[in-house]
């Protein structure tokens, strides 16, 4: 699972095929459960593998995707 126990710590699967453990503070780990609750009621994701981000489609996006919408947050905020 990419997620520790009490969802303090999680796997992500990036660049270069790496996979980095990095800390989750418990207000986020608060809202990923949330979502995650969310998601696996609606049975969105298509392939059958549960990913954390999916599209509307319900498959999982992409590395750069992820780092598209995330920049575009950060711009809006500055």
């Amino acid at each position: 699972d990419d997620f520790s126990d009490h969802f303090s710590l999680l796997k992500v699967h990036g660049k270069g095929d790496k996979d980095r453990v990095v800390p989750v503070i418990e207000a986020v780990s608060a809202k990923i459960v949330h979502y995650l609750e969310l998601c696996r009621g609606l049975e969105i994701c298509e392939s059958g593998i549960n990913f954390l981000f999916l599209s509307q489609r319900g498959r999982r996006i992409s590395r750069s995707e992820v780092y598209r919408v995330v920049r575009c947050r950060r711009t809006r905020q500055e």
